[in-house]
């Protein structure tokens, strides 16, 4: 029996998931944007101005994100996206 690997495991799927296991891993195996990439892009597909991704990341403070600022960033941007 042939095992299955994560390729042929997302294949299989009839929806793209996005995977987030580790540094670097989406990007290396298969070629998707990082967590800045991703957030990044959403933000290009609800608002062209080239200003957009630093006018989210003005709206999320600092000092409050001990894991970084991107989850908090994704969740703002959720709401926008969801409109």
């Amino acid at each position: 029996m042939k095992e299955k690997t994560i390729k042929d495991l997302i294949n299989s799927l009839s929806k793209i998931p996005f995977l987030f296991v580790g540094s670097g891993f989406t990007r290396r195996y298969f070629n998707l944007p990082d967590w800045e990439g991703l957030l990044k892009y959403m933000v290009s597909c609800i608002d062209s101005d080239k200003l957009a991704y630093r006018s989210y990341q003005d709206k999320v403070n600092f000092k409050d994100n001990p894991y970084g600022i991107n989850p908090s960033l994704a969740s703002i941007l959720e709401k926008d996206f969801n409109m």
